[in-house]
């Protein structure tokens, strides 16, 4: 552990003296603190689902501070359902990234060589000719895309002041631990415009009415495997929701989860793994009464709804950042005696346990679908 500490310590080092010596190359021009009118904007995340789905919450509010600007996204191919089509976004581009959490050390050389030679002059060029005057980059860990905005002649830079190549940044967000992310984006947004401004995502539209119907909505895999559930967790909270009436689907992406699902309901029409794109997803979750998921986008695009929903979390480094605000939903968490310091928001909608118990999770259950019965009629 110590030896991993030296190690970052030497490289963030290093990196900080190149990055100064760039600053001075560069030029006061591009690090000017003064933002004027702008017409074009980027917005960056090099994360999954749902920090790319958080990140179009600013989209309304930049609209309407600065009227006729055209906002371009910048993201992993393979998260582009998330921006593709969305209201407020006027071009996508695509930055196959070379560092992923889960790659393997070697996997992770090849990626970097693979970028650093053959794509990243194509995407600098391309965001040069574009001619963006603003870039905000919204994912907060390590990050080397703000050389690639230096290097387009993108003047006005924003990001958080995590580390990274936050010295090349023409201005650095405060961050502050204990926020859920969404919070952290609201900061931004406020930092590049100076005003309040409108904060919502343009995926969810604010006209959709109707009751809800009586389904609920299981989703039990993530793209991380630890922090899935088991199999017999699942199966046996199901059957209880079927034995009290309520109709019940799964959602999922990939083989592995379409598998996982199988082994859980015999019915085929109750699995819609990979069956649901982004655009049909939304108005089916919409439509669900309640939601329950591991820690994936399903749960932001809940919070969004305003759907209760029920969250679970099993090797989630930083549930703080993760979990939603929301005051119809709970938010289970396995014990864990190096986390529990680390979690400054231990409300009553936070529930610490041993081992994840189907029989209490469906008694939770029931109680809130009863008490939203109860506000609805």
């Amino acid at each position: 552990m110590e030896r991993q500490s030296l190690k970052k310590q030497i490289f963030y080092g290093c990196a900080g003296i190149f990055h100064r010596v760039l600053k001075v190359a560069y030029g006061k021009k591009y690090f000017r603190k003064e933002v004027p009118f702008l017409s074009k904007i980027l917005l960056c995340n090099q994360g999954t689902y749902g920090d790319v789905f958080l990140s179009t919450f600013l989209i309304p509010g930049l609209k309407a501070i600065y009227p006729n600007c055209q906002i371009g996204v910048l993201l992993s191919p393979e998260m582009q359902e998330a921006a593709v089509g969305c209201p407020g976004v006027d071009k996508v581009h695509f930055l196959h990234h070379w560092l992923q959490p889960g790659d393997s050390n070697g996997k992770k050389i090849v990626k970097f060589l693979k970028f650093h030679l053959f794509q990243k002059k194509k995407l600098i060029q391309k965001l040069r000719e574009e001619k963006y005057q603003c870039a905000i980059n919204l994912y907060p860990f390590f990050s080397d895309v703000v050389s690639l905005f230096l290097k387009a002649k993108i003047p006005f830079r924003f990001g958080f002041k995590s580390k990274g190549y936050r010295e090349l940044f023409s201005h650095r967000i405060p961050w502050k631990s204990g926020d859920y992310l969404l919070q952290h984006y609201k900061r931004m947004l406020h930092a590049v415009t100076g005003k309040s401004a409108y904060f919502y995502s343009p995926w969810i539209s604010r006209e959709k009415v109707g009751r809800p119907e009586n389904y609920v909505i299981f989703h039990i895999g993530s793209r991380d495997p630890k922090k899935d559930l088991p199999v017999c967790f699942w199966k046996a909270l199901y059957e209880r929701f079927k034995v009290e009436g309520y109709p019940v689907y799964f959602t999922g992406k990939g083989e592995t989860q379409r598998t996982f699902i199988n082994q859980i309901t015999p019915n085929a029409d109750e699995n819609l793994c990979d069956q649901l794109h982004w655009k049909e997803l939304l108005p089916f979750l919409f439509h669900s009464q309640l939601v329950l998921s591991v820690d994936t986008v399903i749960v932001h695009l809940a919070a969004a709804m305003r759907k209760p929903f029920f969250v679970f979390y099993q090797n989630t480094p930083d549930p703080d950042l993760w979990r939603p605000d929301a005051t119809n939903s709970w938010a289970f968490i396995k014990k864990d005696p190096t986390l529990y310091p680390l979690v400054q928001r231990k409300d009553e909608n936070l529930i610490w346990v041993e081992n994840f118990k189907p029989e209490e999770v469906f008694e939770k259950a029931k109680q809130t679908l009863r008490e939203k019965a109860v506000l609805m009629t």
